[in-house]
């Protein structure tokens, strides 16, 4: 097998086949093909597979190859589109969504992204052997108007096309299953606008948003003690294969330092002849006691990890009072009301004492002032001028560049600028989120719009026009919602599924339903959450997807760029597009260096060709230059003779 890059030049080897996994791109076709340009071709044979996106125009560009089509072995594209991140959570990996949805400057490339996107959800489909009822979010006339309302629409149309089209070619999808129907809810970012800005203080969602430069790539870099006492740097990966990961990202951190601080407990009165209980006093001490534990590496670097980000995130809480500005919060997302019921009469006086902490950052500030914005249905400019000004930006173009933050919401939904103070919002957004009082946190009653979303689905209530399907609605929906939590879950009019009482194992239960929750352009780790929690609670498998992932950090970057030029972006899909589509030619300079044998073979063939045309011209003049030739050779030897006489 060869390995190495296909734009790099690569020697000749004429008696291997090849394989190449390849990104489909004009580019990389036209690199490939240099491979079958000349004959012999560089390799005896070749095996391809392409990563997902192969358009008709390169794939017929290839057909088009003689060469290529004669040493093509295989020929394979992957349907890999979809990312897991965790068991319940999924992303396409579609850099940038918030700039190629929204962006007036993107408008070209919102086709295509929809298209892959719906692409990948039809990979989704597949693997899991799902034909779903598709519905989509419509804003409504009193969400107002805004380029993109119509986006989560176009998805979902397409996604139902790609998947028509793909039944079509595959008699056998979707696959017989006693499992009943799937629903995919498309929607977009503008669904939820409190959702990205909230701190939210469940584990995960927290660790993410204020331990964000010191986790990258769901990777954690921290320092912890070695068996010798010292601090080493270490890394540690915060996904599924970690089960105190999976135990404690959802709980608030309250329950999570609690449990993680149960579990060390019981960790070292398992191993109490190891361990000198008199010296541990705090937590130092039992991080210092778990770390000269031996024989237990791995438990003893989950341990470490969990307690050293545990105990940072609860300390930052309580220098930085991150907790008095999320109960500021969850009173706006209530629109005034707090835990107990009452109507919070002083929230502006609120949000001044806020802002005029100093422990507070600049982009937490800006959160909470748009997170007012938006509970207020807007504010006029002067206003978050004046903002601006009590926190120290005076300079105009400081000023500008903050209020652009600001405007840019009315491109994903809200607009946060009143024209004045006596009218009330141009958008009146009818939200869909929840606040949960009842066992709950004072600093964690939020739930996101997806909560209620999928709990009306399940109860068969959504509003039909608000979330409209893409087709009909199916005439046993209707039925099977009504059994969601019965025995079967299985529509009696569904001929391929069987009614309960015809099983014969009592203990039998149909596999769980899935339900299908797709955002474009980003979805929160408490959106994450909620499908766990709605997981559990209706016994459904409850899956979330969308491009990416976001924290409130990089939400509000997103934001302010929309107003941004199209080169200011630095897209991924522009750099990608602007690479050199032509081959570059020292990829057949190699084919000078001919196979051996072949050469060999064809320098014989050369020279009996020059001895055919040699041997060819010398019969056709054979009458007038052979007389001449005897003539001259009895003329020498007439010479020679003679001087012999002599």
């Amino acid at each position: 097998m060869v390995t190495g890059e296909i734009d790099q030049k690569r020697n000749n080897q004429f008696s291997i086949e090849a394989v190449y996994l390849l990104e489909p791109t004009p580019f990389i076709i036209n690199c490939l093909l240099t491979d079958f340009t000349n004959i012999p071709t560089r390799y005896k044979g070749a095996h391809i597979f392409f990563l997902p996106g192969l358009t008709n125009d390169l794939s017929n560009k290839l057909k088009a190859n003689i060469h290529f089509q004669k040493n093509l072995k295989t020929f394979q594209e992957f349907y890999l589109n979809i990312y897991p991140k965790e068991s319940n959570a999924f992303t396409t990996k579609t850099l940038n969504s918030i700039q190629l949805y929204y962006n007036p400057q993107c408008h070209d490339l919102v086709t295509k992204t929809i298209v892959n996107t719906a692409r990948s959800l039809v990979d989704l489909c597949v693997m899991t052997g799902e034909y779903p009822i598709i519905r989509y979010y419509s804003p409504n006339e009193n969400d107002g108007y805004f380029n993109a309302s119509v986006l989560p629409q176009m998805i979902a149309t397409e996604l139902q096309e790609q998947l028509d089209e793909y039944t079509r070619k595959h008699p056998d999808f979707p696959p017989t299953s006693t499992r009943q129907r799937s629903i995919f809810i498309i929607t977009d970012r503008t669904i939820d606008l409190f959702a990205p800005l909230l701190h939210e203080f469940t584990y995960q969602a927290m660790a993410y948003d204020i331990k964000s430069k010191q986790i990258q790539n769901d990777v954690y870099h921290y320092e912890a003690e070695d068996e010798t006492g010292q601090k080493d740097a270490k890394e540690s990966k915060l996904d599924e294969k970690d089960p105190e990961w999976i135990q404690l990202r959802h709980l608030h951190i309250i329950d999570a330092q609690k449990l993680s601080s149960t579990r060390i407990e019981e960790f070292l009165s398992k191993n109490s002849m190891l361990v000198d209980r008199s010296k541990i006093q705090n937590t130092s001490d039992i991080l210092h006691a778990v770390a000269h534990l031996k024989g237990f590496d791995e438990e003893r670097r989950i341990i470490s990890l969990h307690k050293i980000l545990l105990e940072s995130l609860l300390l930052e809480n309580g220098e930085r009072k991150l907790a008095e500005l999320a109960e500021f919060e969850q009173n706006v997302v209530n629109f005034g009301v707090d835990i107990d019921g009452e109507r919070v009469k002083n929230l502006a006086d609120q949000l001044i004492e806020n802002l005029a902490q100093d422990f507070y950052t600049f982009p937490e500030k800006l959160r909470t002032i748009v997170l007012y914005g938006l509970y207020r249905g807007g504010l006029i400019e002067e206003d978050y001028i004046k903002l601006f000004n009590f926190l120290g930006i005076n300079q105009l173009h400081e000023i500008t560049y903050n209020l652009e933050l600001i405007k840019n919401f009315e491109t994903i939904g809200f607009k946060l600028v009143k024209p004045n103070l006596k009218s009330k919002s141009i958008f009146k957004r009818e939200f869909l989120h929840e606040s949960i009082s009842e066992n709950s946190y004072n600093t964690s009653r939020f739930r996101p719009s997806m909560n209620s979303i999928i709990t009306n689905v399940l109860s068969n209530t959504l509003d039909d026009i608000r979330f409209p399907y893409i087709k009909d609605k199916p005439i046993d929906l209707e039925n099977d919602i009504s059994r969601t939590n019965s025995t079967s879950t299985a529509s009696l009019k569904n001929p391929k599924h069987k009614a309960s009482w015809a099983k014969t194992n009592t203990q039998f239960k149909p596999p769980r339903q899935r339900i299908f929750y797709f955002i474009a352009g980003g979805a929160t780790y408490s959106e994450i959450r909620t499908a766990y929690e709605l997981s559990n609670k209706f016994e459904k498998d409850v899956i979330i997807g969308s491009d990416d992932l976001i924290t409130p950090i990089q939400f509000i970057g997103e934001v302010k760029k929309l107003s941004l030029s199209r080169p200011d972006l630095k897209l991924y899909i522009d750099w990608k597009n602007s690479k050199p589509i032509e081959a570059p030619k020292y990829l057949l300079d190699n084919y000078s260096e001919k196979n051996p044998k072949t050469a060999h073979n064809s320098a014989n063939s050369n020279i009996r060709q020059q001895q055919s045309v040699n041997n060819g011209k010398s019969n056709s003049n054979n009458a007038s230059t052979q007389e001449p030739e005897k003539e001259k050779k009895r003329s020498k030897f007439k010479l020679f003779s003679k001087k012999s006489k002599d």
